[in-house]
């Protein structure tokens, strides 16, 4: 099971928020990442990726009002492919901008009566499965300072049967707020899931490599292994040079 995450990071513009992103993949080790609401103009789509992951792969969709949901995930570990149906095991986690009940919420607050019955007839209809929750009771905040102070658990995960039937165990953390109103959702592997890779019998391990086989990375494909012998050019220096992050410093020799 791999390490995940799903954040309503409400724009990506600033270095702070940046930041914060980078260090809850290095905090957890995430192999994957979902923001919302990034609100990058798609000119500076580039740079910002090159700076925040520049060794991850990514999915943006401007095919769309918004440009809020990009993805992002360490290729060394997973491949990613972008599907529009499947009836594999699959995860959904957003900012739902609803409750499913009136003590999901704290503090003055409008009408909620109506989104809520919509939010549950929703999740009744497509037969959405909500996993455990640990760590902070609510999800988003309105940061307000006038006492009005206001808490709701507008963020959430949900999966479908055929997740549940695989990690029936598994669970997913509230982070306390970071630099958003929304804090950020943690998925980590259950040891006990993975057990037959590390320790079970034959035929368990066997079981578990061929269902995780799908999302295996080969280690090396043949286009791969041929670049790994090719002479180096000038461009691949330069390319590597202008790569490395601002922050890093270089070797003895002033370089490497």
């Amino acid at each position: 099971m791999l390490n995940t995450a799903i954040w309503n990071v409400r724009g990506l513009n600033r270095r702070d928020h940046q930041v914060a992103v980078r260090d809850l993949v290095t905090e957890f080790k995430l192999h994957f990442i979902a923001l919302l609401e990034t609100r990058v103009l798609p000119s500076n789509v580039y740079r910002l990726q090159t700076g925040l992951l520049s060794r991850w792969r990514w999915f943006v969709d401007y095919s769309g009002p918004g440009n809020r949901i990009w993805i992002a995930w360490n290729d060394d570990f997973i491949d990613v492919d972008i599907l529009d149906i499947v009836d594999l095991p699959w995860l959904v986690g957003e900012d739902f901008d609803a409750v499913l009940d009136i003590s999901e919420v704290s503090g003055a607050s409008g009408d909620i009566r109506v989104a809520m019955n919509e939010f549950n007839d929703c999740i009744l209809q497509t037969g959405l499965i909500s996993i455990p929750m640990q760590g902070e009771r609510f999800s988003w905040h309105n940061c307000s300072t006038d006492g009005r102070s206001l808490w709701k658990r507008l963020d959430r995960m949900f999966v479908n049967d055929a997740w549940m039937e695989r990690w029936p165990n598994l669970f997913y953390t509230s982070l306390t707020l970071r630099t958003s109103d929304h804090s950020p959702f943690v998925l980590k592997g259950d040891s006990r899931d993975v057990q037959g890779l590390l320790g079970g019998d034959r035929t368990d391990r066997v079981l578990d490599l061929y269902y995780l086989r799908p999302w295996a990375r080969h280690i090396l494909t043949e286009e791969e292994a041929c670049a790994l012998i090719r002479p180096v050019t000038s461009d691949d220096v330069k390319t590597t040079l202008f790569d490395i992050e601002e922050d890093k410093a270089p070797g003895p020799d002033g370089f490497s």
